[in-house]
């Protein structure tokens, strides 16, 4: 690593205090080598100005957005951040034992069910469901991680308008931690192809985008989602794909998060990936949030599953102030803890300065 001392003399108030905290990085990017692949490395340099995310790739020199960089924080502490969704450490967790995994910056909230660039505009032939404004986007989340936001769990898919390299530059330009997704979303929405491919090849292609990268990227996929079912019913395709994701559940150990329409299947869903073999406490039911539904949410919460709450200000679809009654309900059974809270954006109209 080539880091001189003029190099740190901007993000420190002291050289000393650097060198202590770089001994740590260096036995924590130990740690992370050990974990990947000699062709994935890159060499971290420091000679690019003000902007720790390049880096130099090991074999060709070009510059890349780094695997791993240094961030200096306000005050000029030295932290270690990752600019992939699925090798990043806090301090904390880097001094534990356990490997490294999916990572959440539990310094601040956690949006647990958005959409940063989606593009359904096909197959509901409007094109506000094309959300791909980077600039409107990334603002949003510089004014979210400035009000204590770390994370983004991004739903999109491959076939929802998924878009890593979009992804990634949003990490990189507003400082937001984001986990991307990998699967199928629900059946009006499939390729042609799906029918084509079995159980087992539906699995492997989310294992590829978990273990080894999404669309030809360093991204991986930290969750499986958004796995959909049809408004009152689970098609026998889509059976395929929860199936295919219980499948890529048992060999990577990522969570399914599943989108239910309008509310409708979500016990089904959860029965269904439980009699696939994925147990409860790794399952987040969807949309819970879209109509009186308390009947549905409850049984899947003694089961030790999650639910989301997560289209909360989309009053056109149920008002807030019914979601605040049913969170109320759930308060008093003690089960609060199990409720994800999100706003599922995903047009463009929703965002701030296009009025949303």
């Amino acid at each position: 690593t080539n880091i001189q001392e003029t190099d740190l003399a901007g993000h420190a108030q002291s050289t000393e205090r650097y060198l202590d905290r770089l001994q740590l990085v260096d036995r924590n990017l130990e740690k992370i080598l050990q974990h990947l692949a000699v062709e994935d490395c890159l060499i971290v340099t420091a000679d690019h100005g003000n902007d720790p995310t390049i880096g130099h790739s090991k074999h060709t020199r070009e510059k890349v957005p780094l695997l791993v960089y240094l961030q200096g924080a306000p005050a000029g502490d030295l932290g270690l951040r990752s600019s992939l969704s699925d090798i990043g450490a806090t301090e904390q967790d880097m001094t534990n034992t356990k490997p490294l995994t999916n990572w959440i910056d539990d310094s601040g909230y956690t949006y647990v069910h958005e959409h940063l660039h989606v593009d359904l505009s096909g197959g509901k032939n409007d094109i506000d469901c094309r959300l791909d404004q980077y600039d409107l986007i990334c603002q949003e989340m510089r004014e979210l991680f400035a009000l204590g936001v770390r994370n983004i769990v991004e739903m999109t898919n491959r076939y929802m308008g998924r878009n890593a390299d979009f992804l990634q530059a949003l990490m990189r330009d507003s400082g937001m931690n984001i986990i991307a997704s990998t699967g199928y979303y629900q059946q009006a929405f499939y390729p042609a192809h799906l029918t084509q491919l079995s159980v087992a090849q539906i699995a492997a292609e989310m294992c590829s985008e978990i273990e080894q990268g999404i669309d030809g990227t360093v991204m991986k996929a930290g969750v499986i989602a958004e796995i959909g079912s049809s408004r009152g019913k689970i098609t026998d395709d889509e059976r395929r794909v929860f199936a295919a994701a219980a499948l890529a559940h048992q060999q990577t150990g990522r969570p399914i998060s599943t989108h239910t329409t309008l509310s409708t299947m979500g016990y089904e869903q959860l029965r269904l990936l439980q009699s696939l073999g994925v147990p409860a406490e790794h399952i987040v039911i969807g949309h819970c949030d879209l109509t009186d539904n308390l009947d549905t949410i409850l049984p899947i919460l003694d089961q030790g599953a999650w639910v989301q709450f997560d289209t909360i200000g989309k009053n056109n679809y149920y008002p807030d102030s019914k979601r605040v009654a049913m969170l109320r309900a759930i308060a008093d059974r003690k089960q609060l803890g199990q409720v994800m809270l999100s706003m599922d954006i995903t047009r463009r109209s929703h965002l701030k300065a296009n009025g949303g």
